[in-house]
């Protein structure tokens, strides 16, 4: 689960027409940082995208999270009303499991949103791969 840091800050700082285009540039991103015809990025819902990487290792999905935050890092997209910094910044849940008719795909979501969660109460602009309380 990948969330734009503070976004609610770059639309109040910004306008929303501008705050639509920071989510198109966003999703090229995320998009262009997945390399594999498989991989499949999606907007969950406001500033929140999910990148889906079929069978990819929690390492190796956990580099490409780290891809997709430095390339954007790199873009410097100004973001002034930002209290964690001046451009605009991801911060990144990565979950892996391997799915079998008994698990439900909210399992692999609500362990995404935990460590998408932990990522930004450690100071967001990071990927967390770890649940500190599994």
């Amino acid at each position: 689960m990948i969330d734009i840091d503070h976004f609610k800050s770059y639309n109040d700082t910004y306008g929303h027409p501008r705050g639509d285009d920071c989510l198109r540039k966003v999703a090229h991103i995320i998009q262009q940082s997945c390399l594999r015809p498989e991989d499949f990025v999606f907007r969950y819902g406001g500033e929140e995208f999910v990148g889906l990487l079929p069978e990819t290792t929690l390492s190796d999905a956990h580099h490409v999270a780290e891809r997709i935050r430095v390339s954007l890092q790199q873009q410097k997209i100004p973001h002034a009303g930002s209290p964690s910094g001046k451009v605009v910044t991801l911060s990144i849940g990565v979950c892996s499991m391997q799915p079998d008719s008994l698990t439900s795909e909210q399992i692999l979501i609500d362990c995404a949103d935990r460590r998408l969660y932990h990522a930004k109460h450690c100071g967001r602009n990071q990927v967390c791969s770890y649940d500190p309380d599994e």
